[in-house]
């Protein structure tokens, strides 16, 4: 059986079966401003995370540490991360910890495109490459966190919806996942971007989600299912989760 992860509790009697609880620390935990790439200094950090809310103190399930728009091949945004991680693990040492959508790095086109274009040949090697990078010695990124969460939105696949492609796309993440030798909890969205909004990804691709990460059973542990708040799944979509 599949198990499930959500951030919000008053989603998880839809499920049908037992969910465990996410707490997310997104972005705009890190950043002094709305500008995303004006990033706080390391250094003047330390009191924020280590003296976030008491519920954190008591907070019994996954915590994922979201911090978006860093270049990864800079040694300074890995530090950025590491130190964010040690900074939770103060104030609950307890805490199971993980980083969305790092490790590995997230590539959209070059898992699918590699068999028939070479740039995307040369750009896939590229992501390998720099994925063990993030896994090679023990103070590594992989080495701080208890599960890697590759992210698996279908948004950020060929731009086609075809489940064939995001099934290839998936795949790949997760196996690249697999190299840090950590629980693998991908995170899923059943919607895509669409100008203008987003749409619902069809019931046909939800089921292939959960048969592809099903299909790699050996490494992923569960699945995270991403909600916002001002978007409502269709009754379908809980339907199918049920009966998965």
């Amino acid at each position: 059986m599949i198990t499930y992860y959500t951030q919000f509790s008053n989603f998880a009697s839809r499920y049908g079966k037992a969910c465990c609880p996410v707490m997310v620390g997104s972005s705009s935990y890190f950043y002094r401003d709305t500008d995303r790439k004006k990033t706080w200094p390391v250094e003047a950090r330390a009191d924020y995370y280590s003296t976030t809310p008491g519920f954190l103190k008591n907070f019994a399930g996954l915590f994922v540490v979201d911090i978006e728009h860093l270049d990864m091949s800079d040694p300074k945004s890995v530090e950025h991360l590491k130190f964010a991680v040690r900074m939770y693990r103060v104030r609950n040492p307890g805490l199971r910890i993980g980083i969305y959508s790092v490790l590995p790095k997230a590539n959209y086109y070059a898992p699918v495109l590699w068999e028939k274009d070479l740039y995307w040949a040369g750009e896939r090697k590229q992501w390998m490459k720099d994925n063990e990078a993030l896994a090679n010695d023990w103070n590594s990124l992989a080495s701080c966190v208890d599960f890697v969460m590759p992210m698996l939105y279908e948004s950020h696949a060929t731009g086609d919806h075809s489940p064939d492609n995001w099934s290839k796309y998936a795949s790949a993440q997760i196996s690249e996942a697999a190299r840090y030798r950590k629980p693998i909890i991908p995170a899923l969205w059943p919607f895509f971007e669409h100008d203008p909004g987003q749409q619902y990804v069809g019931d046909n691709l939800v089921r292939r989600m959960i048969e592809t990460c099903r299909n790699h059973r050996a490494d992923v542990e569960g699945l995270f299912w991403w909600h916002q708040s001002d978007r409502i799944e269709p009754d379908s979509f809980y339907r199918i989760l049920r009966s998965a």
